[in-house]
């Protein structure tokens, strides 16, 4: 299951991704009645996911050509977060 903003909904991209991928592609809803900044159920680990990848110098800028090193340096990044995180959950 993906979790997009609900701009993602328009223009049958739900179908497409179902039919070309087999994935369910479910849009988050802003409430109804809701004014100003509002935290929206599952975006939120997407941006935090993101904040983290950020903090790392390397993705500050797109240095890289290949899509591959640059899903690699993604991987990278994780692995240093995880083993961090592991290292001081031990400790």
């Amino acid at each position: 299951m993906i979790f997009a903003d609900s701009a993602y909904g328009r223009d049958g991209l739900v179908e497409i991704v179902k039919e070309t991928f087999g994935w369910i592609l479910q849009t988050v809803l802003r409430p109804v009645r809701a004014e100003g900044f509002v935290v929206l159920p599952k975006r939120w680990i997407v941006e935090r996911t993101f904040a983290w990848l950020s903090r790392c110098r390397r993705h500050s800028k797109d240095y890289e050509r290949n899509p591959e090193t640059s899903e690699a340096m993604v991987y990278i990044t994780m692995i240093n977060l995880m083993s961090r995180r592991l290292a001081t959950a031990k400790s």
